[in-house]
């Protein structure tokens, strides 16, 4: 979904298959989505696009030339969202800005009245997928922090990067629900049963802690997610602050030109 010519050759595929096969499309699971972990600050404008690229504007335009075959038959359509499209979590703040234009895309698409077909929105919380793989997060995160501008690696410390992986990668997968089956259960809900929800909360986090979140007071949210945050940024039994302060760095711009 990173470009126009593989939407285009996915589609065609489809309607090509359906044609030859006298069959008509009555579902569509819109399940494309890439992870970036880290501070918003580490994320450059080239991984804005990509993120962007596969999780919302690839998403929709799949969407979008997949409609008229749902219109035909009056089908369902469901898309993978996230609980980050509803609660803005710390350090997934490119992920979860991607999800939410997605989640408020396919909503405006289901409120539509001409439309034919039906449109539902799974909402996981946190799985144990391959996406969550402990050496794939730390390679995410490495990859996010290797773009970083120098002067912005120095402002958070190597020490704060560190810790941050450290506690991050094994705090994600130690409370990621170990049941991804739900996340189909739910799908084929979605698909198949009589009465679909136009939403479904999937997991125990998605159920509650972030639920309540979304429709708590933003200085409730805050204060629960900061919280949260700060544990990921504790090592020895102490909080590792940002080297920020540290007034003997020189910005690379200000630098005296080598000898």
């Amino acid at each position: 979904l990173e470009d126009d010519s593989s939407v285009d050759a996915f589609v065609t595929s489809i309607k090509r298959y359906l044609k030859e096969n006298e069959k008509r499309l009555y579902g569509f699971v819109n399940n494309a989505g890439l992870f970036a972990a880290g501070a918003s600050e580490w994320m450059t404008r080239d991984t804005m696009r990509r993120i962007f690229n596969v999780n919302t504007i690839g998403a929709m335009e799949l969407s979008n030339k997949m409609a008229p075959l749902l219109h035909a038959t009056g089908g369902r359509m469901v898309s993978i969202s996230s609980v980050s499209a509803l609660v803005h979590g710390p350090q997934l703040a490119l992920y979860g800005a991607s999800k939410a234009a997605l989640d408020n895309f396919m909503s405006s698409m289901r409120v539509e009245t001409q439309r034919k077909f039906s449109v539902h929105l799974i909402l996981p919380g946190g799985f144990r997928t391959p996406l969550l793989n402990p050496e794939l997060l730390r390679a995410n995160i490495a990859t996010n922090w290797n773009r970083t501008p120098r002067d912005v690696q120095h402002d958070f410390g190597e020490e704060f990067y560190n810790t941050f992986v450290q506690n991050w990668t094994e705090g994600v997968v130690k409370y990621a629900n170990s049941q991804p089956s739900w996340v189909v259960d739910n799908v084929e809900h979605a698909l198949f049963a009589s009465y679909p929800r136009d939403r479904y909360y999937t997991g125990y986090d998605a159920i509650t802690l972030f639920s309540f979140l979304s429709f708590a007071p933003t200085w409730i949210q805050d204060r629960v997610l900061r919280r949260a945050n700060a544990r990921f940024f504790r090592a020895n039994g102490r909080a590792v602050l940002m080297s920020i302060y540290d007034e003997d760095f020189v910005p690379t711009e200000n630098r005296p030109a080598a000898a």
